[in-house]
């Protein structure tokens, strides 16, 4: 069983981390890297939540809007997050996001497709 150590709601569009998943697309796209930094990690929360059957319909047709459009933009995914990517280690990039019971970060599965380059998806 996992542990969420971040809330989720039942408008991830709204959330604090997810609110700019369209920013990748915008000509000042680069104002809002500060606020893209843990997007990730949120889809993540958001996807383990899921999982859990923890969110209401509104919030999984939000995700798929979401992930929708990161698929249908993958030139700007990758250079929004690109630098990022070939950097995280899976086994310990959750961390303070998602853990067993025991503490221990969980492992970034191979589902959560958003930690990889648009190529590999």
């Amino acid at each position: 069983m996992v542990v969420l150590k971040y809330g989720v709601s039942d408008d991830p569009k709204n959330d604090a981390f997810l609110g700019f998943f369209d920013a990748i697309t915008q000509p000042d796209w680069q104002d809002y890297e500060f606020d893209l930094d843990w997007t990730l990690h949120h889809r993540s929360v958001y996807e383990f939540a899921r999982e859990a059957r923890l969110l209401s319909e509104t919030a999984l047709a939000e995700l798929a809007e979401i992930d929708a459009f990161w698929r249908a933009h993958p030139a700007e995914f990758e250079r929004a997050f690109g630098d990022l990517i070939p950097r995280v280690d899976p086994a310990t990039e959750l961390e303070g996001w998602v853990e067993v019971e025991t503490g221990r970060p969980v492992s970034i599965p191979p589902s959560h497709w958003w930690w990889r380059l648009p190529k590999d998806w």
